[in-house]
């Protein structure tokens, strides 16, 4: 999985915020061993083997809290639904959204769960985990560290959340309340 202006998590992103915002891509970048307040701690998974990639487990799709929306991204992604995957970015960040899905195909194959969450007033850090391929055994990503790039020890939840959004790792996926609905959070 690529990186282009939110972690690394999904493969789509790279198109999609290549365009929007012009990042680079790297791969996950370590782990953090953290806890911080307003800890969440639901679990869904989505797989691409369920039909339309529809999620299980306790988390259902939807924007109002952020493990609903990383859910609801993570399904859309696996199924394959690019032209629905602008929905999860905040309304302002949605310019050429359309443009970059427009051009991505196929179904990704693999696994994501939305390990739980840590909120801080109208910013969150979701934990994701699980491996997901764009297309065959290439273009692959994966982390098996629910507390990678999470805050921990000196470092705050607003410098995790900064290097979320502008970072490269494949989890945390930083989120942002707008309006009282929550969407996935990247650089614009």
């Amino acid at each position: 999985m690529m990186r282009a202006g939110i972690p690394a998590m999904l493969l789509a992103t790279t198109a999609v915020l290549a365009v929007t915002a012009g990042c680079s891509s790297a791969a996950n970048s370590g782990t953090a061993g953290g806890a911080a307040s307003a800890r969440a701690s639901s679990t869904a998974s989505a797989t691409a083997a369920s039909t339309a990639g529809a999620g299980t487990g306790s988390t259902a799709a939807g924007f109002g809290t952020p493990q609903q929306v990383v859910t609801g991204f993570v399904q859309t992604e696996l199924a394959g639904h690019w032209s629905k995957l602008c929905s999860y970015f905040p309304p302002a960040k949605r310019t050429g959204c359309s443009t970059a899905t427009g051009a991505l195909s196929g179904k990704p194959t693999g696994k994501l769960t939305v390990d739980g969450a840590v909120v801080s007033g109208k910013r969150a850090l979701v934990k994701v985990t699980g491996h997901v391929c764009l297309s065959g055994k290439s273009d692959c990503q994966s982390n098996s560290d629910p507390e990678a790039g999470m805050p921990s020890g000196s470092e705050t939840f607003t410098q995790a959340y900064d290097k979320a959004v502008a970072g490269n790792a494949f989890s945390p996926l930083p989120c942002i309340k707008v309006k009282g609905r929550w969407y996935v959070n990247g650089s614009a």
